[in-house]
């Protein structure tokens, strides 16, 4: 398949050049006409076995599509709506304490900043951000020095909304690891774009968005949020679709 090929096959690209693929990519016609089958599918009665069945294997199917993708098991991917979701999940799973502490960088996205910020608002956290226009070396020390004893996690984006810029996630993950806090990497403006194996980042957990880079549909039709890991927080929320069988608690 080439460029003119995938053209044909999305309409929102054949008249004009779409540069929001950051925020909501257009969808090719074999992703809509896969929506529009599997509503009809269930519009038969969702709650008919045979129906029923079909959409639970087709999760699962889904999650171990996910996990592929990442480089993690299908038992460690919880399927949202968004990568903000994800964020939540991990940020109102953790037994906060007053005076602990949070890592943000100046560039993430509301929501990386929303959830903690409720949580700070809630539970008398500090919020610590580090520069996010520094090089490299320079954003590793300001990060070092801002995680200590109060720090419960750090929470970064994997590439910048703002500028683009791959932070040195693995380099981040070590230092907070060091310290023995576990980190979360944002990865809307990652995943699909470049590659996101979480063995060889580390992080204990990762939020990412189908509905960009990989042009998968909104929610609730198919798009997908997941933050993998065993450590870190007892998710929030729960219903009747199993999601990441986390074990531990953040300390």
């Amino acid at each position: 398949m080439n460029l003119d090929d995938v053209r044909r096959l999305t309409p929102g690209a054949r008249e004009y050049a779409y540069f929001q693929t950051s925020g909501f990519a257009p969808k090719p016609e074999p992703v809509l006409d896969e929506v529009v089958r599997w509503l009809r599918f269930q519009a038969q009665g969702p709650a008919l076995p045979f129906v029923l069945q079909a959409m639970a294997e087709k999760l699962e199917e889904t999650r171990a599509r996910a996990a592929r993708s990442l480089n993690a098991d299908p038992d460690e991917i919880a399927l949202n709506e968004n990568t903000t979701t994800g964020v939540n999940v991990v940020a109102h799973g953790v037994d906060w304490r007053p005076g602990d502490a949070v890592v943000l960088t100046t560039h993430e996205h509301p929501g990386n900043r929303i959830p903690w910020y409720t949580v700070a608002r809630r539970h008398g956290v500090a919020l610590r951000f580090v520069d996010g226009d520094l090089d490299d070396e320079r954003f590793l020390a300001q990060l070092g020095r801002s995680i200590d004893a109060c720090t419960r996690i750090v929470s970064i984006s994997h590439v910048s909304r703002l500028t683009g810029r791959r932070f040195p996630a693995r380099a981040a993950v070590d230092l907070a690891h060091l310290a023995g806090v576990p980190i979360l990497l944002d990865g809307a403006q990652a995943f699909g774009a470049i590659p996101a194996d979480v063995r060889a980042l580390g992080c204990d957990f990762y939020a990412f968005a189908g509905h960009k880079y990989v042009w998968a549909p909104r929610a609730p039709a198919g798009s997908t949020c997941a933050a993998t890991g065993s450590i870190g927080c007892t998710p929030a929320g729960s219903g009747p679709i199993p999601t990441a069988r986390w074990t531990t608690s953040a300390a």
